[in-house]
């Protein structure tokens, strides 16, 4: 699991280097996106979808 935290340096070199990175982890695995803000307000929501989309597949 990987959690995007957009904080970073104003460039947006931090985010862009994490998408890449999940587009490269993609080719193996599956890659589900869930913003940092929804994993601090809707814990249960997220890990809930997340649990879905695990027995789904």
């Amino acid at each position: 699991m990987v959690i995007d935290d957009p904080e970073g340096d104003p460039y947006g070199r931090a985010l862009r280097r994490t998408l890449a990175r999940l587009d490269v982890i993609a080719g193996s695995a599956d890659v589900r996106r869930v913003p940092v803000w929804r994993c601090i307000a809707e814990p249960d929501q997220v890990v809930a979808e997340l649990r879905e989309a695990a027995n789904r597949d």
